[in-house]
């Protein structure tokens, strides 16, 4: 799967956070958004999510073994998106304008799973129902499994009857974490993932990050501005700064992870402390 987005805008009342911008990103590793907080990253994610949706722009999604591919073009004129599916390279098979609805529709063909930034918890569910309630597309037997792993995971097994009212900040940023793990999307969005999480706790998440992404082969891109997170887990890494936002840099880290260090990752970590004081 590759994802390409051109020449998007979003505009809320007067702040232009995102102006004709372009960007794409594979399955061929793990991407990383690396940046200051508010420079629009969160928007970036949101749009394509299908949580926002641009002012202008287009966004293409090609799929591996595929001769299709699907296309969100963002026009001022109408708030919602016009979808194309077209035989590549130029043969077009089927244009028309959605409603709102039928594009959310279009975008369950991709399972998302999205860690967001804030909680986004539901008050009146326990951690266990949290986890669950992305999983009733699932027989019962294959949600209760899913959801008894990934509080295992995420080490709160002892928590699973409380509500999100009686959790720490960390604690139910890890239920969130749990609950996107459990849905084992096609594409994975990680925005500030580890925040409020404990460092060994954390450790343990990016190597499981790590081995999830080598089992899955899904579309991975994570949103932070710890340059730590990106030595360990990154292979592609979009520099950025904004609003509106902008690639300041792209480099991709060509060292094998088992063979990351001080040393090896030196040059990397130039790039990401030097030029982000610049």
């Amino acid at each position: 799967m590759q994802i390409q987005m051109n020449g998007i805008s979003k505009t809320f009342d007067t702040l232009n956070v995102l102006s004709d911008f372009s960007i794409s990103f594979s399955q061929e590793g793990i991407f990383c958004l690396f940046g200051a907080s508010g420079c629009g990253k969160t928007t970036l994610l949101n749009i394509l999510s299908g949580i926002l949706t641009g002012d202008e722009g287009e966004l293409c999604v090609f799929e591996e073994h595929s001769c299709f591919e699907k296309s969100f073009c963002f026009e001022k004129r109408n708030s919602f998106p016009s979808v194309s599916k077209k035989c590549l390279p130029k043969t077009r098979i089927h244009e028309k304008n959605f409603s709102q609805n039928e594009y959310n529709k279009l975008r369950k063909d991709w399972r998302i799973s999205y860690i967001f930034q804030e909680e986004r918890l539901l008050s009146w569910a326990t951690v266990e129902e949290n986890i669950a309630f992305v999983l009733k597309h699932l027989p019962k037997q294959e949600q209760a499994r899913r959801v008894e792993q990934y509080l295992d995971l995420v080490e709160l097994t002892a928590f699973r009857k409380k509500f999100p009212h009686e959790l720490s900040g960390g604690m139910r940023q890890r239920t969130v974490i749990a609950r996107a793990f459990a849905y084992e999307g096609d594409i994975f969005l990680m925005d500030e993932p580890f925040k409020g999480v404990h460092p060994e706790l954390k450790q343990k998440l990016m190597d499981y990050i790590l081995k999830y992404r080598q089992e899955k082969k899904g579309l991975f891109l994570f949103v932070t501005h710890n340059p730590e997170e990106v030595l360990y887990m990154a292979d592609y890494v979009y520099m950025v700064e904004g609003p509106p936002l902008k690639i300041k840099r792209f480099f991709a880290i060509d060292v094998p992870k088992p063979e990351r260090s001080t040393h090896t990752m030196k040059r990397y970590r130039h790039y990401l402390t030097t030029e982000t004081k610049e």
